[in-house]
């Protein structure tokens, strides 16, 4: 699935950013997201640790001790994903390599059998999964792009990332088209 690809890039481009930009490392210890078992967090926590523990944000009394949820939650967000991108994977290869035909000869001990292996339940449910998997990775870029876009959130980067605030207008339009399409996104990805 092309999705996959995307997610890796998505991780490729986290790990150029945070190559300069400070976040808190501890979000990203791989043995943190161990306890709970999952492989996906595991594997995005592997992948962005070395770089965030290389140009860590240091905690300062009275300050911020965390960062928020769209950069502390990015191994839980994206490794969930992840997790369930492969189990929508099984459930497809399963259905696509499987038998759907009716009738179906069993053996000359049996004969034929009719019943209702065409009835795709799992690759009807996998398709739900899908849409509500789209819906929550844009909702996190789109969050993403926000505290990329808000100074007191990233502590670094201009307002809308613009060289000028005030008079330049930045990346905002970037910012109104994701929050238009992520809401588009997460409408049509509700059953009717």
């Amino acid at each position: 699935l092309r999705l996959r690809s995307y997610l890796n890039l998505t991780l490729e481009i986290l790990e150029y950013l945070f190559s300069f930009h400070k976040v808190f490392p501890s979000a990203f210890l791989p043995d943190l997201h161990k306890k709970k078992k999952f492989l996906g967090p595991v594997y995005v926590a592997e992948k962005l640790y070395p770089v965030v523990s290389k140009n860590p944000k240091l905690k300062i009394p009275q300050k911020r001790i965390q960062d928020q949820y769209s950069v502390r939650c990015i191994p839980q967000i994206l490794g969930s994903l992840f997790d369930e991108l492969d189990q929508i994977t099984e459930v497809l290869e399963s259905e696509l390599n499987s038998l759907s035909d009716n009738p179906v000869f069993l053996g000359e001990s049996q004969g034929f059998a009719e019943g209702g292996n065409f009835y795709a339940s799992q690759v009807s449910f996998s398709a739900d999964r899908m849409q509500n998997l789209i819906a929550v990775y844009a909702t996190w870029m789109e969050r993403f792009l926000n505290y990329l876009f808000n100074p007191t959130e990233n502590g670094e980067f201009p307002l809308m990332l613009s060289p000028n605030p005030g008079k330049d207008a930045g990346l905002s339009e970037l910012g109104l088209l994701a929050t238009h399409i992520t809401a588009d996104i997460r409408r049509e990805s509700m059953p009717a």
